[in-house]
Order: structure tokens, then C-alpha cells, then sequence
């Protein structure tokens, strides 16, 4: 993941915050337990799941605090393997509660060479001192692999 670290580029209370989400993520079904999520705010996230050229390729395009997940089922993949794409948008108060909550997805490939397009949010300050998170769980169901949780988080 290059630059990428898990949750340790958080503050410890926004840390807490973010393993929080996840859990009630994974209790409400979104994804399977599982790895640490990588945290990406500022940058660009890209993942490979299986061989290059017939598994599932994941990243984001990132921009000025808004993030949008992407996913490919590349050309090599069987007709019946896909890949699955789930995004939350996840608002913090002040005090650390969730003020606000939005899921899409699970989304899925339709068969080699199909892509898809998660939703384009914001993650940075909110409210009265609270901030906006995404939190984006990736799976390759070829191969029964990927992230068994959040792949990636999203949060200023």
C-alpha cells in the first residue's frame, strides 16, 4: 500500500471514532470482519485482489476532501467470479457521536472487463466541530479474498 498506513495516521480520539464506525459497519452487515482498513486521507488508494489481469483491481480518485471508489473486474476474471464495492459516508459530532450515516452497496461487477463507480463524497470538518469519514469495503469473491472489513478509510 505504499504510503499508506493502517489507522495510525488518526488522532487517537478520531482513531477510537473510526474503529467504532467499522464495528457498526460489520454488525450491520456491510462487510465481514476482518483486516485493519488502511487510512488514505490525502492521497490516492489503489488495491490489486488475484493475478494481474484476472482478479479485481480497486483505487479512488481523490480530490480536494471528496473521494470517489472505483472497481474493475478485469478481462481474464470467469463469467461467474465478481467484485464487490461498499461505501459509508459516516458524520462525527463534536463529542464523537454519530450525527450521520449513509451506506451504498453492496455494489457488483456484472462480468469480465465491467467496472463500477461508487458515490463521490466529502470526508473533512463538519458541523460544529465534527468531521465526515468514508469508509470503502472492497471483496474479490473469485479467489474469496480482499478485505473481510473496511479496506480504507477516508477521514481528516
Amino acid at each position: 500500500m505504499g504510503r499508506l498506513g493502517r489507522l495510525g495516521g488518526l488522532g487517537r480520539f478520531r482513531k477510537a471514532a473510526a474503529v467504532a464506525a467499522l464495528s457498526a459497519a460489520l454488525a450491520g452487515g456491510m462487510v465481514t470482519a476482518g483486516a485493519a482498513p488502511a487510512s488514505a486521507s490525502g492521497f490516492n488508494w489503489d488495491d490489486q485482489f488475484g493475478p494481474t489481469g484476472s482478479g479485481c483491481y480497486f483505487w479512488t480518485t481523490w480530490s480536494a476532501n471528496m473521494v470517489t471508489p472505483h472497481g474493475y473486474q478485469q478481462t481474464g476474471d470467469a463469467p461467474s467470479n465478481w467484485c464487490m464495492l461498499s461505501v459509508s459516508h459516516i458524520g462525527y459530532n463534536a463529542d464523537g457521536t454519530i450525527g450521520y450515516s449513509n451506506t451504498r452497496g453492496p455494489g457488483t461487477t456484472t462480468g469480465p472487463g465491467s467496472e463500477m463507480d461508487g458515490p463521490s463524497w466529502y470526508y473533512g470538518p463538519w458541523g460544529n466541530g465534527g468531521y465526515m469519514c468514508v469508509i470503502i469495503g472492497v471483496r474479490d469473491y473469485r479467489l474469496d479474498v480482499g478485505s473481510r472489513g473496511p479496506s480504507v478509510v477516508y477521514c481528516p
